[in-house]
């Protein structure tokens, strides 16, 4: 992870998912973790602090891990 990486949380990750953030700084308040700037609907923004292990750096999400997280329904 790295200040600007685009991330989303690993427990909301899908091939739809709208939830994005941005990191903005490490977090001075929770050792390893970063602060990261959440979009959300009507233009409403959120700042927050995110351990490491529960985000996933959009740009190393390869196209097998998409495959591997679509859900099909019938």
């Amino acid at each position: 992870m790295h200040i600007g990486a685009l991330v989303s949380k690993k427990s909301r990750w899908g091939v739809d998912s709208q939830l994005i953030g941005i990191i903005v700084c490490k977090s001075s308040m929770i050792e390893g973790a970063w602060l990261v700037l959440w979009t959300l609907s009507d233009n409403k923004y959120k700042l927050q602090d995110h351990i490491t292990s529960a985000l996933i750096d959009l740009h190393t999400v390869s196209t097998e891990s998409i495959k591997s997280r679509v859900r099909i329904t019938l």
